[in-house]
């Protein structure tokens, strides 16, 4: 007994001195079951963002090369009056080549009974919303111009901050609108009569009525959750609210 004493102390010892080893073991092996754990939740991530980045540019393409295209055509070969959408003048209408004196456009003869016809303001209204989309795209694809888009500047006279993107959309809307007013004001006819017909001031208010009219169009995209121009600028929907604010406010 006396001789077996030491061993068992011996044993009692060993054992003291290994629980932290066993310890030690299962910490490791918790700490490794964790780091599985974040690693695959990265991974599955990393996944859903691929993911939605992929169906993000399949809504984008299926808006800009589907969607706007088809109303750009509708807008070649249909009549600009709703009281004029009936069967026989819109087959009517494909096929005619409107006289010039009532304003300019660009024409081509797509058959016999097609003459598609484009008009100044449709060219100057998706030619803007085209160039914003490719501005949308260069500051994905390039950081640098995104932040350079991104600068704060201020306008010292009326107190208010704008980024440079901001600034440029803002300058590019005045521009458009500005184009629109000469273009109906100076060139196009109203209800089949010629610009000479028609008083200065008639001409003017239909004018600045069609210049709302453009307004009024582009403050309706950014109002929806769901809006493509949301995904494409990477802001939120509270964000593009403020735009259309500002919109409203220079419609009326």
């Amino acid at each position: 007994d006396s001789e077996g004493l030491p061993l068992l102390q011996s044993n009692g010892d060993f054992s003291s001195q290994s629980l932290p080893t066993y310890q030690g073991t299962a910490e490791s092996s918790e700490t490794n079951s964790t780091r599985r754990h974040i690693h695959n939740t990265q991974l599955n991530q990393t996944e859903i963002k691929k993911v939605n980045n992929k169906y993000k540019w399949l809504f984008i393409s299926s808006i800009f090369l589907v969607m706007y295209p088809i109303l750009f055509i509708g807008c070649l070969i249909l009549p600009d009056w709703w009281n004029s959408f009936t069967r026989d003048y819109i087959q009517n209408y494909e096929g005619s080549a409107p006289s010039r004196s009532l304003g300019f456009y660009w024409s081509c003869q797509i058959t016999s009974t097609v003459n598609i016809k484009l008009y100044p303001d449709i060219l100057m209204f998706y030619l803007y919303i085209y160039v914003l989309v490719f501005i949308a795209i260069l500051s994905i694809h390039f950081p640098s111009f995104k932040f350079y888009l991104s600068k704060r500047i201020s306008i010292y006279s009326i107190g208010v901050y704008l980024s440079v993107g901001e600034l440029l959309m803002a300058i590019s809307l005045v521009g458009l609108s500005i184009g629109f007013f000469f273009y109906w004001y100076y060139d196009h006819g109203f209800q089949g009569n010629v610009r000479t017909n028609l008083s200065n001031a008639e001409v003017a208010a239909r004018s600045m009525g069609q210049v709302a009219n453009l307004l009024m169009g582009i403050l309706l995209l950014p109002i929806s959750k769901n809006s493509v121009w949301t995904e494409l600028f990477n802001v939120s929907w509270e964000s593009m609210l403020e735009f259309h604010k500002y919109l409203g406010v220079s419609f009326f």
